[in-house]
Formats: structure tokens, C-alpha cells, sequence
């Protein structure tokens, strides 16, 4: 059972250090690239198309919303870690059920690099609930 505790805690710390790493890099070191081709005519001539190419820094592009998803999806995640610490099992079932829905939903922008975090939580809850069950029929047997 203390094996199963020190999984619990050590998993807590892998989400929130993944958490905040994600957050990190979204903030600060994400690149967006932006395509695209402008294409130009005046009367008399064939028009003129020039391609081009754009790399924006994630949190200009996404803007005070996207910051706020990415700030929303880390502390949700730092929050499951910390009550995975403390042993809430009903919270911390409750934020992993949350980080994986949050993570489903926005999958297609951010919610693919919190995945490992979600599923870190999810097994953080997995092995809390366990400990729970074992704990509990040691105590019947008793």
C-alpha cells in the first residue's frame, strides 16, 4: 500500500511539472506559421501571386482568450496534481475526468500536448482508488 502511495505522489509530480512545462512553452516559445499567397492585379495585366510564409509567437496569435485556455488547462491540471498529493479521491477523480474531457475537446489546438498530463492524473486516480480499496478491506479483514 505504501508502494501504491509513493506511485500516487511520484505521478501527481509528472503532471504538474508536465503542466506548467506545457504552459511554459505555449507562453513563451511556441511558434505559429501562417501561410498564405497575395495575389495583386491591375487592369490590362495577368494577375501576380506572391506566396508567403509567417511565424508568429502562439500567445500574440491566440490572444487573451488562448493564454487564458492554456493558463485554465495548466492550473486544472496542477490542481488534480495537488489533490492527488493530498488523497482526495472524489476531487481528484473529478479534475481527472475534467483534464481528459478538457483534452478531448481541444484536441485539435492545445489539448494534444496536456494529454500526458491528463493521463498522468488519470493513473495518479487509478492508484489512489486502489490504495482506497486496499486500505479499506485491510481495515474489514482486520
Amino acid at each position: 500500500m505504501k508502494v501504491l502511495n509513493i506511485l500516487t505522489k511520484s505521478m501527481a509530480i509528472v503532471t504538474a511539472v508536465w503542466a506548467a512545462g506545457i504552459a511554459i512553452y505555449f507562453l513563451f516559445f511556441a511558434q505559429v506559421t501562417i501561410q498564405g499567397v497575395n495575389i495583386s492585379a491591375t487592369q490590362g495585366q495577368p494577375p501576380a501571386s506572391v506566396p508567403f510564409v509567417e511565424h508568429q509567437n502562439f500567445a500574440l496569435y491566440a490572444g487573451a482568450s488562448g493564454i487564458a485556455a492554456v493558463l485554465a488547462f495548466a492550473l486544472l491540471l496542477i490542481a488534480g496534481a495537488y489533490t492527488a498529493w493530498r488523497g482526495s479521491l472524489g476531487a481528484l477523480a473529478l479534475l481527472a475526468v475534467l483534464s481528459l474531457v478538457a483534452s478531448f475537446i481541444t484536441g485539435f489546438s492545445i489539448g494534444l500536448a496536456f494529454l500526458p498530463g491528463a493521463l498522468a492524473l488519470s493513473l495518479s486516480t487509478v492508484l489512489a482508488g486502489l490504495g482506497w480499496l486496499l486500505q479499506r478491506s485491510n481495515r474489514h479483514a482486520s
